[in-house]
């Protein structure tokens, strides 16, 4: 005996109209030029454990310095 089968139409939510809200989410955050995603979204319960990834994101590309103030912010804007 054939089992049954389902049908799914999924539709392409690109080919929908602009005024439509986007149902597309990004499940993490990257930095420009960053790798390190940050999987876990800050809320009210998970501080800490936000603090260890920022802070480990933060550590592993070197701007620690920047942070506790060793190390001079670059300028805003560059004169060229």
């Amino acid at each position: 005996m054939k089992p049954p089968t389902s049908t799914v139409n999924v539709q392409n939510p690109l080919s929908q109209s602009n005024n439509l809200p986007s149902l597309v989410t990004t499940p993490s955050f990257s930095f420009p030029s960053m790798n390190q995603p940050l999987t876990v979204k800050l809320d009210n319960g998970n501080y800490l454990i936000w603090k260890n990834q920022l802070l480990n994101v933060i550590i592993a590309n070197r701007l620690d310095d920047f942070i506790d103030g060793s190390r001079p912010c670059p300028p805003r804007f560059l004169n060229l």
